[in-house]
């Protein structure tokens, strides 16, 4: 039978050598999530990119359409310092809006002051001074007090809500500030622009015909100022309330941010009542969101939860996007009412450029990877904890969820309708399923290559009875591994114990008697203390890092646990077997020659086992860190999960850091001719060769490497077998590398 060729390695001919490992570190995928600090208001461009006025953060930031979140304005430190991007600063700035010419404009409220910052990044002072007020006239001879949101008009004017001054102002396109609506004193009086009164009026919008939608907070109504300057309640009765219906039959409770769509239709961010109102163009007040408790839950219509939402913006499709302010978050809400969290993390403030949802779909960060898993095709396979999903990262970089909807569940089903709870270890079988130690709902999970999630063994329950299916009972399982014929192998984590289960779903006890320790033995005779990752090599020995012993155990096929590496005590000492020294390795995994690479997790390194029980550090120097470097040199922060390639490279959930790294080994080849110590006369023939290529002369080839002369890797399927199919190769020089039971063979040929 042929071997086929599939990717690989490098190599010289018909001589021995001694070979050294060039490594190199990089970031496969940056999954940052991006965080905010009480965010207020927002906006969106014409381009779909997002605006956001992040007030505590004193930063004005932006999510592009693609989903990164970037800082494109604001030292971080209070100030009104005018300048180009993050040397600017601001001082609890409340709104933003941008123009058609890509110019956007902040109500910097602490400041009292209307910015301006320019599409090249520079900031300035468009109006307001240094002293609250509320006087008219030319940029910083007028006055402001606690300006919050502002809108453009279509010939360019600014609206401004002057919160404190209990006005509306206008600012023309040559910056004279003018008072568009309000007397100034406090109260609810609708009438004549200067006549009228309102009562901190925090959010404005305008629409398509020029009349202005004012969030008159402390009145809890909803007023419109239409085009002749006529100031009227839209919504509201006054008092404190969350009742739907018309007008002023309807009540709201501090009502902050509020947006138009093209439609007619009013969105209301009711803070106090933690919703998202909508009054049509007919004057009907409903609600669109919100349970009316604060909350941070996705879902559809009432039953998603916000947490005093102040600002609000809708897109020419109507989804609509909220500044949820204490959940630190931006939420977007579809035409059909589902909530999402577009970006931010919802829990305490802070500071982060990074990933979001990209508004369209995909998720794009990474909230805690932990276990990884990679395919035939390059696609890479991720375990977000914390996010409860499931994530594939494709060959060209796109990342997506692949299964969970991130509420905390067990619920099977396709894709997103599933759930988990606190997913950790992953593995593929060569049909591309993919198995889940799902640690809190004490099950093992199978996503079908559709996508199709199914409990494959375990119930909710805690216990460690074997048996078939949701009989069997886990605790806490942790790792999972898959041979070759669908056995799946798991680190019962909680139990102490290595799990099998059959590809019929009979689940047994391998290995690990229940006990803490650290005894070698047959089967349930031996213990472990934490087992949380596991791998299996192609003639089914069972690796496992059993965490809190500081140890990599073995259980052979025969069932026999010994102690590879590790003296048991917490270190990071390289040496052989037991004289090496790990700190809780949380990620195994095994390549097709043998190698192990263990994730050791609080030493912050990748180190390497030898088939000769050999530790070395692979990567990492030893201290938290996000470094792309050459081996050592590189940093990383709790590097969990690992996964090995067939062309070698590696791939880690660098938990801390939010990203998956790749590791791809170079070799570095030192070459003595005539150092052949087997004694076969081995030589491939014919040489050149257009389709075949047969091996004569070795015996017990385990498998084989190869690599072309620009150095481009493949794979040849492990095999026992002389004659390989190189009918796929594109004509020129390569090296083929024999790894026997007795030794490597090194030929080069020559495909014409």
């Amino acid at each position: 039978m042929k071997s086929k060729l599939v990717f690989i390695c490098s190599i010289l001919w018909l001589i021995s050598f001694t070979a050294s490992t060039q490594v190199m570190v990089n970031t496969f995928y940056d999954g940052t999530p991006a965080r905010f600090y009480y965010p207020y208001g927002l906006t969106l461009d014409a381009n779909g990119n997002i605006y956001v006025a992040d007030s505590y953060n004193q930063k004005v930031r932006k999510i592009s359409s693609t989903g990164d979140v970037s800082t494109i304005a604001g030292s971080g430190g209070q100030g009104s310092i005018d300048g180009q991007g993050m040397a600017a600063n601001f001082y609890y700035l409340k709104g933003v809006a941008v123009d058609a010419a890509g110019n956007i404009y902040v109500g910097d409220a602490g400041n009292n002051k209307i910015r301006k910052i320019s599409p090249s990044g520079l900031v300035s002072t468009l109006a307001g001074s240094d002293t609250p007020g509320s006087a008219d006239g030319q940029g910083n001879k007028a006055s402001f007090y606690s300006p919050h949101s502002i809108a453009v008009d279509v010939n360019g004017n600014l609206i401004v809500a002057d919160c404190y001054n209990n006005k509306i102002r206008k600012i023309s396109p040559t910056g004279l500030v003018s008072t568009f609506a309000g007397s100034g004193s406090i109260g609810s009086e609708n009438g004549q622009s200067s006549l009228a009164s309102f009562n901190r009026p925090t959010g404005v919008a305008l629409d398509s015909n020029g009349n202005v939608y004012v969030a008159d907070s402390k009145n809890n109504q909803i007023r419109k100022i239409s085009s002749s300057g006529f100031v009227s309640t839209l919504a509201g009765s006054g008092s404190i309330g969350s009742t739907d219906g018309q007008g002023t039959a309807a009540s709201f409770y501090y009502p902050c941010g509020v947006a138009v769509d093209a439609n007619g239709n009013v969105y209301v961010a009711d803070a106090g009542n933690h919703k998202i109102r909508t009054i049509s163009p007919n004057g009907l007040v409903s609600t669109l969101a919100g349970s009316g408790l604060a909350g941070r839950i996705d879902e559809k219509g009432n039953a998603a939860s916000f947490n005093s939402p102040f600002g609000v913006t809708v897109d020419a499709n109507r989804n609509v996007y909220v500044a949820d302010y204490l959940n630190n978050t931006i939420r977007k809400i579809s035409p059909t009412g589902i909530v999402s969290t577009l970006a931010g993390i919802s829990a305490t403030g802070g500071l982060s450029d990074g990933k979001s949802n990209d508004g369209k779909g995909p998720v794009t960060f990474l909230l805690s990877p932990t276990g990884v898993s990679v395919d035939a095709k390059g696609s890479v396979y991720v375990s977000d904890q914390f996010d409860n999903k499931i994530k594939k990262i494709s060959n060209t970089g796109v990342l997506s969820t692949l299964a969970g909807s991130g509420a905390f569940g067990n619920v099977d089903g396709q894709g997103i309708s599933s759930s988990f709870g606190y997913p950790n270890g992953i593995a593929l079988d060569v049909e591309d399923n993919l198995y889940v130690a799902d640690a809190s709902n004490n099950s093992i999970r199978k996503i079908s290559p559709t996508g199709l999630v199914s409990t494959l063994a375990g119930s909710r329950i805690q216990g460690s009875a074997n048996g078939q299916g949701s009989e069997a009972s886990f605790n806490s399982p942790n790792g999972v591994a898959v041979d070759a014929d669908g056995n799946v192998y798991v680190a019962d984590y909680g139990n102490r114990k290595i799990r099998k289960i059959t590809p019929t779903g009979i689940v047994s006890t391998l290995a690990g008697s229940g006990l803490e320790g650290s005894v070698d033995g047959i089967g349930i005779t031996a213990s472990f203390i934490r087992p949380s990752s596991i791998a299996v090599d192609a003639t089914k020995n069972v690796y496992v890092t059993d965490e809190s012993n500081h140890k990599i155990r073995k259980i052979s096929s025969s069932g026999f646990v010994s102690t590879l590496a590790g003296s048991g005590s917490i270190g990071s000492t390289d040496g052989q077997g037991t004289a090496a020294s790990f700190y809780y390795p949380n990620g195994i995994a095994v390549d097709a020659y043998g190698n192990i690479y263990v994730g050791d997790t609080d030493n912050e390194k990748i180190r390497k086992i030898s088939p000769t029980g050999l530790v070395t550090t692979l990567a990492g120097f030893g201290v938290p860190g996000s470094t792309d470097e050459n081996g050592t040199l590189a940093t990383f922060n709790s590097p969990q999960g690992v996964a090995v390639d067939a062309k070698g490279n590696l791939f880690v959930a660098d938990f801390s850091n939010y990203k998956i790294r790749k590791i791809t080994l170079g070799s570095v080849l030192y070459v003595e001719k005539n150092k052949l110590e087997m004694k076969e006369n081995a030589y491939l023939y014919p040489n050149p060769s257009k389709n075949t290529l047969f091996i004569h002369g070795l015996q017990g080839i385990t498998s084989y490497q190869m690599t072309d002369a620009a150095g481009v890797d493949y794979v040849i399927a492990l095999s026992d077998t002389h004659t390989l199919d190189i009918s796929d190769l594109q004509d020129g020089m390569y090296f083929l590398k024999a790894h026997t039971q007795s030794g490597i063979k090194v030929f080069k040929f020559v495909k014409e």
